[in-house]
């Protein structure tokens, strides 16, 4: 059992995935030829396993078009002919109203990376194990070896994530006032849940669904389920090789210029296994994951730059788009795709490199805005939750108003001596309509009030600051819904 979560128009994604899959399968070999060349420990009785076997890939999913389930359908049966193996897709529609109260990443899209948290009740009782891949990675090996390892009381097997040097924190920020954040240091045993592979009897067992969907409806983490997935699973895992889960912002760190030390190299390495690990891992790749710094490969490489402003092509992305070519049933649009993408180029490489020499002059209006007095007053304000931050608030307030004002002074200094150094006028930039809704921000709207009431402080607005910002919040939320 595969698992993967998607909405409908990330199919075609997904459908170069399953491709990879398929056509990385030795059909020469059974299940049991594999067991015994598996080098992976430990491994599972083989004599408690039935003697049929094939690929049942569980896509879960929001909702699809008829013509898109058929496409699925059709393709999963080439894939199966082909190959010579037997595969079947089922697909599973998700509630979207589970989901409208949990927190994404600001790189993610949408909030189907939540869907499997919900699969212990999703897939059925007698599947005890299932593989779940994110859709952004690419198949180089059979899949079935990962099938021979014994899980025991282990909840999942997965591959390391970034930054897990001793000290190093996640963070899961309340979204009650009267309810403390939550601190957790991530630790060697801190995983990318883009792979895992899972013992849903053990998840059944420990009820990791309630559990982690009331975390999520309780907390916003930076790194959204994947921090919940590693705070409620508790180190209860089982550390592959990265190269399980290679992940491709290997190949672009140092074009980017961020350290990218490894174990042994430095007090906080940016990899938690060694460099001669890292190559190792490489030369015997099993599945690439797209992400971290990368554009993916269905995105134009046009719209990152490293530190040279040279576009950031990198191993594996045509490896991708070689895979796609030959999707059965999804190809004609993919191969469309990677017209557009090459058609477009150079207006892609032009728009990019006039957002960086206007992020370098400073005008681009989101980062200003940002900026803004009434923007870090308002973000103050909803830092403030716990006690110990209530107290420290006037002193946090009073040291960010005046750092505020001196970085203003000695702004309008520079710029009277060096003219050509002013920004734009906020409508001239580049990104000015979109940097707009950062103005409706409960944030910036909490900052306006409180400026306003400090303005006209002879008039004892500042005492009705509390109840400003209470009308302000549940007008807020009226107009959320």
């Amino acid at each position: 059992h595969i698992v993967f979560g998607c909405n409908e128009s990330y199919v075609k994604y997904l459908s170069v995935l399953i491709t990879s899959i398929m056509k990385n399968i030795n059909s020469q070999k059974t299940f049991l030829d594999v067991y015994k060349e598996a080098n992976i420990l430990p491994k599972i009785d083989i004599n408690s396993l039935e003697s049929r076997e094939g690929f049942i890939f569980h896509i879960l999913i929001d909702s699809i078009q008829e013509k898109t389930s058929i496409k699925l359908d059709q393709m999963i049966k080439h894939l199966s002919r082909e190959n010579d193996y037997p595969a079947e897709i089922k697909l599973h529609i998700m509630d979207a109203e589970l989901f409208k109260e949990m927190d994404v990443p600001i790189w993610v899209k949408h909030y189907a990376t939540y869907f499997r948290l919900y699969l212990g009740s999703i897939l059925p009782e007698n599947c005890e194990k299932c593989l779940y891949l994110d859709v952004d990675m690419l198949v180089f090996s059979d899949l079935r070896e990962l099938f021979c390892l014994d899980l025991q009381d282990y909840i999942i097997a997965a591959s390391p994530d970034i930054k897990q040097w001793p000290g190093s924190l996640f963070v899961g920020k309340s979204k009650k006032d009267n309810v403390r954040d939550l601190i957790i240091e991530k630790g060697p045993l801190y995983f990318n849940a883009g792979f895992m592979l899972i013992n849903l009897k053990q998840w059944r067992l420990e009820s990791l669904e309630k559990r982690m969907v009331n975390v999520a409806n309780s907390y916003t983490f930076e790194v959204g389920d994947q921090d919940i997935l590693n705070y409620v699973i508790n180190k209860k895992v089982i550390i592959l090789p990265c190269k399980w889960n290679f992940i491709a912002g290997h190949f672009i760190l140092d074009r980017k210029g961020i350290f990218n030390d490894f174990k042994g190299e430095g007090n906080q390495p940016y990899w938690y296994y060694t460099r001669e690990e890292m190559k190792k891992n490489l030369q015997n790749l099993s599945i690439l994951h797209y992400t971290h710094y990368v554009v993916k490969p269905w995105e134009s490489y046009y719209t990152e730059f490293d530190v040279n402003y040279y576009p950031v092509h990198y191993d594996y992305y045509d490896e991708w788009w070689y895979v796609a070519f030959n999707t059965p049933f999804f190809n004609k649009e993919l191969i469309k795709l990677n017209k557009m993408i090459k058609n477009k180029e150079l207006e892609n490489y032009s728009k990019t490199l006039a957002f960086v020499l206007n992020y370098k002059m400073g005008n681009i209006a989101s980062i200003r805005i940002r900026n803004h007095l009434a923007y870090k007053i308002g973000n103050l304000i909803l830092d403030t939750k716990q006690f110990n931050k209530i107290l420290k608030f006037p002193f946090l307030f009073i040291s960010m108003v005046f750092r505020h004002y001196m970085n203003n002074i000695i702004s309008k200094i520079l710029f009277n001596a060096i003219p050509y150094l002013k920004p734009l006028p906020l409508v001239f930039c580049i990104d000015y309509i979109e940097a707009l809704k950062i103005k409706k921000h409960l944030s910036y709207r909490y900052g306006k009030i409180v400026l306003y009431c400090f303005k006209y402080w002879y008039k004892g607005k500042i005492f009705a600051i509390p109840y400003l910002l209470l009308k302000e919040y549940k007008e807020f939320k009226k107009n959320k819904k």
